[in-house]
């Protein structure tokens, strides 16, 4: 026999399964458009929880493996999907890069120092350091801020110094003057050199990308495919998009928004897919045309705003090393979410999408969202304050099952059906499809409709009073009820359904 089980979800998994039917409804009516009040989960690392330090400048992913790797300001971390280990360099220095090749060799740049990581016959990582291949004397003042793994070699770069590592041989590749970061982009790597523009690195040759002086005085933080020949050129305050001839701004919206807030971190994640993490606000993921997708700050979930580096895993999933911990966005999850982030709406008991609004029904009342109008917040309808049991849709009309009684919503407005109080369950009698019964605090109630074709409360049904929270109909019409503990007696009773209802 089938039971009803919503009224006895525990709340925290109640509010979660709410808005996975939320997004699963929406998936399945294809026809409608997105929720953009909805969006990935966010699962939050805390130094707590990775035993090291706030920062994380760097990650990086083994293809061999699939563990996770984390230049943090403590040493290197190693996730492995269920636990961390921290690894410190011999001199203890902040590792400022990470990136990890084909073979499984683990790259880390630090102060005056780059070198690789490579498991024992343990499964411990061990150090083997690359500075001994170094003549120059200055680089020992040189922090490594960016490695790359190319088809030519390992790149180790400074601001000053680029090196390149193959066949256990170090190459100085003396740049024109000083850089920025080194974008491998298709098979081609660009550099910002400041004061003249953006380079190409060819072999060990620099030269100049034709009409990019202007680059010379700002900062370019990323350089990303678009299309099958264009770029993304990202700088720390505006965007281009350059088709070897030209650069044009990207998107006006975006570029505002670039210019407020420092652009720092840039990422293809999907066909034409991007995030882009900035100094003071966050991730963004938009579209190859410059719309937004999701914006993830700390206002909704980040533990910081402050992005740092960023990666995609073998999942399609982001991670996001902060200036103030590790955050995972869970893109290639199929469920999406509605967090309450300011607690304005309280504790979620029940949805309905009626007409044109998404109804939520939680212990401060009933809320209220068009749907068409995604950015507007919830709204609170008007004397329904109070702990809300119930939202059900019967027959294209919304019914309320409240502490104070039941309601009919009617898009914005709360009408009275009904003052006994608690309405818990409501459910139509499959014998008696023009009546609906309702298990409440202290009774059953009986609801049919009128001349105009609405809802009312009928009455109670006869001889019976108890707190009825689970009620269903058997094959022979037979109401059962599960009452409420404290009643003298506990369990579940069955009604005839000829009581009270004839």
């Amino acid at each position: 026999m089938r039971v009803l089980q919503r009224q006895f979800m525990p709340t925290v998994f109640r509010r979660i399964f709410i808005f996975f039917l939320l997004v699963f409804g929406n998936r399945f009516a294809m026809a409608q458009p997105s929720y953009s009040f909805c969006g990935p989960e966010l699962i939050q690392y805390t130094k707590q929880t990775y035993g090291a330090y706030n920062q994380n400048w760097g990650v990086a992913q083994s293809r061999k493996t699939r563990f996770l790797y984390f230049a943090n300001s403590k040493g290197l971390l190693e996730f492995d999907g269920s636990s961390w280990k921290v690894y410190e360099l011999p001199r203890k220095q902040r590792v400022r890069s990470v990136a990890v090749d084909g073979q499984g060799r683990i790259y880390t740049g630090a102060l005056g120092e780059f070198g690789y990581w490579f498991p024992n016959g343990q499964g411990k990582l061990v150090y083997h350091s690359l500075v001994s291949l170094i003549r120059e004397q200055a680089f020992r003042n040189e922090e490594i801020w960016n490695i790359l793994i190319t088809p030519g070699g390992v790149l180790f770069q400074s601001f000053a110094f680029i090196y390149r590592y193959q066949q256990h041989k170090v190459e100085l590749l003396q740049p024109p003057a000083t850089v920025l970061f080194v974008h491998q982009v298709r098979n081609r790597l660009l550099l910002e050199v400041l004061g003249k523009g953006l380079y190409e690195l060819k072999g060990d040759q620099y030269s100049l990308v034709p009409g990019s002086e202007f680059l010379g005085r700002e900062t370019v933080n990323a350089i990303l495919p678009v299309g099958d020949q264009d770029m993304l050129i990202g700088t720390e305050r505006a965007i281009y998009r350059y088709d070897g001839r030209q650069f044009r701004s990207f998107n006006e919206q975006i570029n505002a928004f670039m210019q407020r807030n420092r652009l720092n971190r840039g990422l293809l994640i999907g066909p034409g897919l991007y995030a882009f993490g900035t100094l003071l606000n966050g991730v963004l993921i938009t579209t190859a045309d410059g719309q937004i997708r999701y914006h993830f700050n700390q206002k909704n979930g980040l533990q910081n705003s402050t992005v740092l580096s960023m990666c995609q895993d073998a999942d399609h999933n982001l991670w996001v090393g902060l200036d103030k911990g590790i955050d995972l966005i869970n893109l290639s999850s199929p469920v999406q979410y509605f967090i309450d982030h300011a607690d304005d709406l309280g504790t979620v008991y029940d949805m309905a999408r009626y007409g044109n609004n998404l109804y939520l029904g939680t212990n401060q009342g009933v809320y209220y969202k068009p749907l068409s109008r995604m950015d507007e917040p919830f709204q609170l309808i008007s004397g329904t304050q109070g702990q809300v049991w119930d939202l059900a849709v019967v027959d294209n009309q919304l019914l309320c099952g409240h502490n104070k009684g039941t309601f009919r919503i009617e898009g914005t407005q709360a009408v009275l059906l009904s003052g006994i109080t608690g309405g818990w369950v409501l459910s139509r009698l499959k014998n008696y499809p023009d009546k609906l019964i309702q298990g409440t605090y202290t009774s059953l109630c009986i609801y049919q409709k009128d001349a105009r074709g609405k809802w009312v409360f009928s009455h109670k049904v006869d001889g019976f009073s108890a707190p009825v929270r689970q009620l269903d109909e058997d094959g022979d019409g037979n109401i059962w009820v599960n009452k409420a503990a404290n009643q003298g007696w506990n369990g579940c009773a069955y009604l005839p359904i000829y009581v009270g209802l004839a």
